[in-house]
Order: C-alpha cells, then sequence, then structure tokens
C-alpha cells in the first residue's frame, strides 16, 4: 500500500507524462523547478507568520535532500529519484499548507 501511495504521489509530482513514458531525465528538472517553488513559498509564508520550528525543520530536511539529487542527478537511479522527490514534494507542501493555516 505504501508503495502505491508513493507511486501515486510521484505521478503528481512529475505530472501524467512522466507516468506513462518514465523518462526520468526530462521530468526531474520540471519536478525540481515545481519544488523549488514550493520551497520558496514556504520561505515566505515562514517570514509573515508563527510557523513552528518542528514544520520548519521538517520541510528543510526534505528540501535539502531532494536538493542534493536536483543538483546531481546522476547521484541516484532514476527509480530512486521518482520516490525522493515523491517523498520531498509531499512533505514540502504538507509543511506549507500547515504553515499557511497557522497564520
Amino acid at each position: 500500500m505504501r508503495r502505491i501511495l508513493i507511486a501515486s504521489m510521484a505521478c503528481l509530482a512529475l505530472g501524467v507524462a512522466a507516468c506513462t513514458t518514465l523518462d526520468l531525465k526530462e521530468s526531474l528538472p520540471r519536478t525540481c523547478y515545481l519544488i523549488n517553488k514550493a520551497h520558496a513559498a514556504f520561505l515566505i509564508v515562514t517570514t509573515t507568520g508563527d510557523v513552528s520550528q518542528k514544520n520548519i525543520d521538517r520541510e528543510a530536511v526534505a528540501y535539502a535532500g531532494i536538493k542534493a539529487v536536483c543538483d546531481n542527478p546522476t547521484s541516484v537511479t532514476p527509480d530512486n529519484a521518482l520516490v525522493l522527490a515523491a517523498q520531498a514534494y509531499a512533505t514540502i507542501t504538507l509543511a506549507l499548507r500547515d504553515a499557511k493555516r497557522s497564520n
């Protein structure tokens, strides 16, 4: 069940085309772009409201992990990149949602 959930999140993060073609070399830059946008939005929200340190730390760890993959995609296999991107995207967007709720 967890594997299906991760695959579903990966499809959302990478877009439907990536799930049908599995061409991660083309999809990863787009995914990294979307993750960077979510991270930037999170940083903006943290400056305007009361966001818990736990939430800030959770987002920072997720972003640092995927940033390493985005900066050097050859450091992981395409399958691992898919899982890491899905996990990071889910964590960052959940942190952003929680941060917006606290404002």
